[in-house]
């Protein structure tokens, strides 16, 4: 008999779509699927074979695991899974996907916000900008966050004239 090793890698539980969606643009096929009584599924590419399981307090950032795929045809490979990721994300990702819960924190609401107005702003979208100033007018910031975000807070007051 002929043994065979398969990778089991954690995602957060909650996000197991969201791990299979990247795989299958990677050029893999979903091969099963669950999400309850537990999440798991398994992706397969060829003869590549991995098996993903839900936990629901995983840290990516503070976990690790890894995969390793010998290859005879690594620029084939390489172009066929950059060609995958473009075609599902419309670029190919250079630090990791973002997780689908962040949220910017108040500073970088505010600077999101004021320099989506100032562009609307540019295009002469007046209704746009003002909307988008608004929305930056009303983020709440303490002190520190306030001094943190003073440019985007200048850059608004100047808008909104």
């Amino acid at each position: 008999m002929t043994e065979k090793t398969i990778p089991l890698l954690p995602c957060r539980t909650e996000l197991i779509q969201s791990v299979v969606d990247f795989y299958t643009a990677l050029g893999f096929e979903t091969t099963h699927l669950q999400k309850s009584p537990y999440a798991y599924a398994v992706v397969q590419r060829g003869a590549v074979e991995l098996q993903l399981y839900g936990m629901k307090d995983h840290a990516p950032a503070t976990s690790h695991s890894s995969r390793y795929v010998l290859t005879e045809d690594v620029d084939g490979l390489h172009a066929a899974l950059r060609s995958g990721l473009k075609a599902a994300y419309g670029h190919i990702p250079t630090r990791g996907l973002k997780p689908e819960d962040e949220q910017p924190t108040p500073v970088q609401r505010v600077q999101l916000v004021v320099l989506r107005g100032d562009i609307a702003q540019r295009l002469g979208d007046e209704e746009g900008a003002r909307g988008w100033l608004e929305e930056a007018a009303t983020v709440r910031l303490s002190a520190e966050e306030r001094e943190t975000a003073h440019d985007a807070l200048a850059r608004l007051s100047d808008l909104r004239r």
